[in-house]
């Protein structure tokens, strides 16, 4: 498959053909860790020690036990999001290449999926749960195991919305997707 995203319509169908690249993985990644409440939680507190350190210093000077704290905070703000870049980018070079090329068919019975190495068809129960964000819209058939189909394989805005009509009418609330209004005011 080539790189450039292949939209079709089918009757009653939407068909989206892709090739995932780094940047997908590395952004389901960022996505995903940052959507956990906990982790939210612990960079708000951190985010809170930096200021108050930061004034400390700006008072006080730098003084040795502040280097500690500094570290502690660089491995917050530094450290873990190099960690998640590098597990999106580990996860894209271990995916077959094969398994990267894409090919999704949505229609109102069922889900098919395909890829250079294997094909699956998914009842609409399967799914958990659906979160469009700006980059990308994310499948989820567990809690926390979910698909990434990039926003780039839906430039099509009329497809686009067939699409979220077919997520919300299968999932209802439980498909948190950008432009809802216009799918409930229709």
């Amino acid at each position: 498959m080539s790189d450039e995203p292949v939209v079709s319509r089918s009757v009653g169908a939407v068909n989206l053909q892709f090739e995932l690249t780094p940047t997908d993985m590395i952004r389901a990644h960022a996505w995903h860790f940052s959507s956990l409440w906990f982790i939210r939680l612990v960079y708000a507190v951190n985010l809170i020690a930096a200021l108050n350190l930061g004034s400390v210093i700006l008072r006080q000077g730098l003084r040795p036990g502040d280097i500690r704290g500094l570290l502690w905070l660089s491995f917050w703000f530094v450290g873990l999001p190099a960690l998640i870049i590098w597990s999106g980018w580990r996860q894209y070079k271990t995916t077959k290449p094969g398994a990267r090329s894409m090919a999704w068919s949505f229609t109102s019975e069922e889900i098919d999926v395909k890829t250079g190495l294997s094909n699956a068809s998914l009842s609409w129960d399967a799914l958990h749960r659906a979160v469009e964000t700006r980059h990308a819209l994310y499948l989820f058939t567990q809690k926390r195991l979910f698909h990434v189909l990039p926003n780039r394989a839906l430039t099509n805005p009329a497809l686009r919305e067939q699409l979220r009509r077919l997520l919300k009418e299968h999932l209802g609330v439980k498909a948190k997707l950008r432009g809802t209004r216009a799918i409930l005011l229709s």
